[in-house]
């Protein structure tokens, strides 16, 4: 009786680790077989694109656990900063960047929240590209321009270059464009009257964009490394489908803006970027502040960057030359 529970006990072990065995080959062959098809889905996409990371977008993730500050560039950007509020050319700078290819990045003040006004126009962008993948025909939907909107360009102090045409029909796709590569407001407008403000609200948020409840424009919420992680999204392709965020970051270097980031970079040197301006009054004196950013993709060669500059003082025109020598320096820094 013994010998026969013993050899149904050994039938059973047998069993048993045969079927282990299997269990491992066959999760071993589901892993090969998945990632050969996830593989093949995407191996065509090295060299497709122009504007993010191939690697990143073919599934071949980089490792962020041992990111580093370049102490070397700090400096140097410090400096900078520095200068330019004890010569009181401007009251606030806060500055982000991230080396796209080495595990580097710096920030000075990068948590430090600005009002974003014009940059804002960059993660509805987003939102409509992230809509189009769920409905693909919102892009191709008409709307007519029938004179100014609530949020028009005559606040603006950089004037859209182009502006629409009364009683003219555009598409959403055409919008887009107007709103980025002009920063038209009339264009803002619309599109953002035009989408679900549960679905935009839900993009903002897993961009790391938390609007506050509060509707006035001069509340702070954006900080340069929130945007510049926005921007870092997009060049990895981890919110999008390539292919969306390839034409989003096409359409950042079409931005008609050069007074900023592109201001003393060779005009070879591609810039996937977006800029913001506000004018505040307020205080007892009634003094009047400015804000200026620029953020955005430096293609240098093989080696792209992040730089996202956030200004606030007095004077616009000191502004522009703050963010056109830290650009600058940033590049020189890069070119060496």
């Amino acid at each position: 009786m013994l010998k026969k529970i013993n050899k149904i006990v050994l039938w059973l072990m047998i069993v048993l680790f045969v079927a282990l065995i299997g269990i491992y080959f066959g999760q071993q062959a589901f892993n090969r077989n998945s990632f050969k098809i996830n593989y093949e889905k995407f191996n065509n996409c090295k060299g497709s694109y122009n504007f993010i990371n191939p690697e990143v977008a073919c599934l071949f993730s980089s490792d962020e656990k041992y990111l580093e500050r370049n102490e070397h560039l700090e400096s140097k950007v410090r400096g900078l900063v520095n200068y330019s509020i004890k010569s009181g050319k401007a009251t606030n700078v806060s500055v982000f960047i991230r080396d796209l290819v080495a595990k580097q990045w710096i920030g000075i003040d990068e948590n430090i929240n600005f009002a974003p006004a014009s940059l804002l126009k960059l993660p509805l962008l987003i939102a409509y590209y992230k809509l189009s993948e769920i409905e693909p025909m919102v892009l191709l939907e008409k709307h007519i321009y029938n004179g100014p909107t609530k949020i028009n360009n005559e606040a603006q102090r950089i004037k859209p270059k182009e502006t629409l045409e009364l009683g003219k029909e555009y598409t959403t796709e055409e919008l887009l464009f107007r709103m980025i590569v002009y920063s038209d407001n009339n264009a803002l407008s619309i599109l953002s009257d035009s989408i679900n403000n549960d679905f935009l609200n839900d993009v903002f948020i897993d961009l790391g964009i938390y609007i506050p409840t509060s509707s006035n424009v001069e509340t702070k919420f954006l900080s340069s490394k929130i945007y510049g992680n926005m921007l870092r999204a997009l060049f990895n392709s981890n919110y999008l489908e390539p292919s969306n965020s390839d034409k989003i970051l096409e359409l950042l270097t079409k931005t008609t803006f050069d007074d900023g980031l592109r201001s003393n970079i060779p005009k070879e040197i591609k810039i996937a970027h977006k800029f913001g301006e506000r004018q505040a009054t307020g205080g007892g004196n009634n003094i009047v502040t400015e804000n200026l950013y620029d953020c955005g993709i430096v293609y240098y060669t093989e080696n792209p960057y992040i730089l996202c500059i956030m200004t606030q003082g007095f004077d616009l025109n000191n502004l522009r030359e703050v963010i056109k020598n830290i650009s600058q320096t940033v590049y020189e820094e890069f070119s060496n």
